[in-house]
């Protein structure tokens, strides 16, 4: 793409402007997420998000707010979020924890809303790094062919799977790249 500066009337115009134009990079940069669903990675969980509080019978419902449950510390840990913001799409959501710290969220969403899916992540951050075919084995035996888009930066990694862990469910995840080495040891 170029840009030009402003244009000067006249004739000179012309010649200003071409001074004033610039080239940039015909590949665009992945300008990669510090984080996803407001959380930030390499943050503890618990300074960013409330535990949800479950309300007991009788007890008039507060208002639902974005919050974690059945958290599981240690080296490597687990939560699952409630109440998560509004991405255009229904979505369950977990988050992985490492040191107690955010390094990964994952969500899992219809299958049907992959494309959707893949047109919000393209217009954030491009055009995906790789794009692999997939084959995924559902309960009844049935094979399912799929896609695989990955983006890659050099702290966070996106993949973005048309089949998840069922397959009538597509899976997105945001790790961190410290993360991910972490699990290979």
């Amino acid at each position: 793409m170029w840009l030009a500066g402003p244009a000067i009337a006249g004739k000179q115009g012309h010649a200003k402007a071409s001074q004033g134009v610039a080239k940039q990079s015909a590949k665009p940069r992945f300008h990669e997420p510090d984080g996803f669903l407001g959380l930030k990675f390499g943050i503890p969980l618990t300074s960013q998000l409330q535990e949800c509080s479950h309300r007991v019978y009788g007890e008039r419902a507060a208002t639902p707010a974005f919050c974690f449950s059945n958290l599981s510390t240690g080296p490597i840990g687990y939560a699952e979020l409630e109440h998560g913001p509004q991405i255009g799409l229904a979505y369950t959501a977990v988050v992985l924890l490492m040191d107690d710290s955010v390094e990964d969220i994952c969500l899992s969403f219809r299958n049907e809303d992959f494309p959707q899916m893949l047109n919000l992540l393209g217009a954030r951050f491009g055009k995906p790094k790789v794009t692999e075919s997939t084959i995924a084995e559902g309960k009844d035996g049935d094979v399912y062919e799929g896609k695989v888009h990955k983006w890659f930066g050099p702290g966070v990694s996106i993949e973005l799977s048309e089949y998840g862990d069922k397959p009538d469910e597509s899976k997105l995840v945001f790790a961190t790249n410290r993360y991910l080495r972490a699990l290979q040891n």
